[in-house]
């Protein structure tokens, strides 16, 4: 939700080692590690409602801002289990301040949701310009980056276009900001996934199709236009390190824009991605809210790995604790492309004015999660000595 955004009655939690099971039943996942692009190592393993959400527009929060190779349930090589990238998005209402500024929030996620297991990515975000938060152009934060680096962390991070329109943006209008964070990324030298201006297939961000707020509005080809300039420009200044991320919203009513109009292309996106929350508007699985869009990015780019990368629930409507179980069942029978999996932690006003994303809005949803990501699929904080990129599972 917003540059941070947000999307979620919980019965009780019947016995969190039957989740457990289930989960460990269920999981057939990836190792996440950097290696070049291969056909063979992307394509591994890939065969086998409600009206959207956002707090996005006037929120206050959207202006802040190895080996072991395995897969599909064999043993990893070096006896390590298979692995699958996740992590979160956590906001203030742990230490009063953000990950990743400060990091005891990220410590008091971990050991309230995760029974202390270390997360693998960290999301947070920027916008290309703010007064309130940046003083101006927002820079590159190579000092956040790196101490999320130093904590075996990839970072995850979300830059969005705000202040001018995708055709401004294609036609040059911030090339000498845009190459100046690219040459800092280049500089830093380091993996690092990029998601640039997400959710682009629904009009409640500037830089959204239809969005008409800067101009004359958004086209599909607009979009397009402006994700390969920028793309373009970061090639020009050698800023390799960079893992690029594609990600629209959950699309379940199918009333946003085409997924095939506003796709860069396979050789300008390197992830792709999914946002979506269940927001009671009515009260929707995790398959149900995810999948046909899913299927949609499938037919677009089935060589590409997704992660999700917002990903929240209300605990009005249902059990959210259900909800959760149910996620990490489905996520490797219903979803095999999906690789990766960032939590919406942050209470933040948005679909339906729910603000109850967070994992910990309640004791059994909390316990839902860590039963979920105790299961060895699930790396820990491991990755901060990657050197190739882009960051692409193995196998």
């Amino acid at each position: 939700m917003g540059y941070h955004k947000g999307v979620y009655r919980v019965a009780r939690l019947a016995d969190g080692l039957k989740v457990l099971a289930m989960v460990m039943a269920a999981i057939c996942l990836l190792v996440v590690t950097p290696s070049p692009r291969s056909d063979a190592s992307k394509q591994h393993c890939q065969r086998h409602h409600p009206a959207k959400r956002h707090c996005h527009r006037g929120s206050k929060h959207c202006h802040r801002h190895h080996p072991a190779k395995k897969h599909c349930g064999g043993a990893s090589s070096g006896g390590s289990d298979p692995t699958f990238l996740w992590g979160a998005w956590i906001g203030k209402q742990f230490t009063g301040t953000e990950a990743p500024w400060d990091w005891n929030a990220v410590t008091a996620f971990e050991q309230r949701n995760a029974g202390a297991k270390h997360l693998a990515a960290l999301h947070w975000s920027s916008p290309f310009y703010s007064t309130a938060w940046c003083g101006g152009y927002c820079s590159f934060q190579r000092s956040m980056f790196e101490k999320v680096r130093n904590h075996g962390v990839v970072p995850f991070f979300s830059w969005a276009n705000n202040g001018v329109s995708d055709a401004s943006v294609a036609a040059g209008a911030r090339d000498s900001y845009i190459r100046s964070w690219a040459s800092a990324a280049k500089s830093w030298g380091h993996p690092l996934f990029l998601r640039y201006a997400w959710e682009m297939n629904g009009s409640w961000f500037t830089w959204g199709v239809g969005n008409g707020a800067l101009g004359q509005p958004n086209t599909a080809a607009d979009y397009v236009a402006a994700w390969r300039h920028v793309h373009d420009i970061f090639t020009s200044v050698g800023a390799t390190n960079v893992t690029w991320v594609w990600c629209p919203n959950v699309d379940p009513s199918g009333k946003f824009a085409n997924l095939a109009s506003i796709y860069p292309g396979d050789s300008y996106v390197d992830w792709t991605c999914l946002d979506g929350y269940n927001s009671n508007d009515p009260w929707t699985s995790f398959a149900d809210l995810f999948g046909g869009t899913y299927d949609k990015v499938m037919q677009i780019a089935p060589s590409k790995p997704m992660i999700l990368g917002e990903v929240g629930s209300t605990e009005s409507g249902g059990s959210k604790a259900q909800w959760l179980s149910d996620m990490f069942s489905a996520l490797p029978t219903r979803f095999p492309n999906v690789r990766g999996l960032l939590w919406f932690d942050k209470y933040e006003s948005g679909l339906s004015n729910y603000s109850d994303w967070p994992v910990e809005s309640s004791p059994s949803s909390s316990a839902a999660f860590v039963a979920g990501i105790a299961f060895s699929a699930f790396t820990t904080n491991t990755l901060g000595s990657l050197s190739a990129s882009p960051i692409l599972p193995s196998g």
